[in-house]
């Protein structure tokens, strides 16, 4: 029996020879579903032909998931005597993986070398830990406001920035909480990174500043405390004067005692 489905019009014949069977190249698709870090995500490579049975399918990915996988593959027979084999590979991704190529490979006795396709990953996950950033000169660089204080002399320039990392992008909003009312006000937004200007810092300006981010996937929050230099040396200076007071009283009480034995 010869057969040669890949022709118009295919070709099949019956006869008491040797039987025949033609094969062309394979056709190969894969598929992914949406790939959520975290969570159970499927791979799924897939081979159209006219095959017999004992198609292998290997899988390796190259990223935080590392490995190399024979996965078992399943087969259905179509009308025109063609096989449409698959295999599916069940995976745990981590934000780390977005962007990894994994590498479907198909091995069969008629095929004169592997054929393989590639898949790149598009992983979603929520926003990581914010990263608040200052500076307080227009020019400057950049200093970590991951500390929870930040001291600004009066009258000058201060920019905090918060960025964060997520798939897809975040909304990064500045709120101000301040600390004798307890309020919060928005003073802005931006996607996956926002910034505050103060260029010319007042007390008005002193309070906590959050960062909030989120996505369709998750959120998180930061926040830093800003006050003035100014207020900064005026409760050292008190405390440093009640210091020296109480140690004076000390000495006095002390002197008092001794002369009163």
């Amino acid at each position: 029996m010869a057969r040669m489905p890949l022709i118009y019009p295919p070709i099949v014949r019956r006869g008491q020879g040797t039987r025949i069977q033609i094969y062309g190249p394979p056709e190969i698709s894969t598929v992914t579903g949406a790939l959520v870090a975290g969570r159970k995500c499927h791979l799924i490579c897939s081979t159209k032909g006219l095959y017999s049975e004992n198609i292998f399918f290997t899988w390796t990915c190259h990223g935080t998931n590392s490995f190399t996988n024979i996965t078992t593959s399943t087969s259905k027979r179509t009308v025109n005597g063609t096989s449409v084999t698959s295999c599916q590979l069940e995976i745990i991704l981590k934000t780390a993986d977005h962007g990894t190529v994994c590498t479907c490979q198909i091995n069969h006795v008629t095929f004169r070398q592997p054929v393989t396709t590639e898949i790149k990953l598009h992983v979603l996950y929520g926003p990581q830990d914010p990263i608040i950033m200052y500076k307080i000169s227009n020019s400057g660089s950049y200093h970590s406001g991951t500390s929870s204080l930040i001291t600004v002399p009066m009258d000058s320039f201060l920019e905090l920035r918060c960025s964060v990392d997520s798939n897809p992008v975040s909304s990064v909003i500045w709120m101000k909480e301040n600390e004798k009312y307890t309020e919060m006000s928005q003073i802005t937004a931006g996607l996956n990174s926002s910034k505050v200007k103060m260029t010319n810092f007042q007390s008005e300006d002193e309070g906590i500043y959050w960062c909030l981010v989120n996505n369709s996937y998750g959120w998180r929050k930061a926040s830093v405390k800003v006050e003035s230099e100014g207020d900064t040396w005026l409760w050292i200076f008190i405390v440093r004067s009640i210091s020296v007071a109480a140690f004076i009283l000390i000495l006095v009480t002390l002197s008092y005692l001794l002369t009163a034995e």
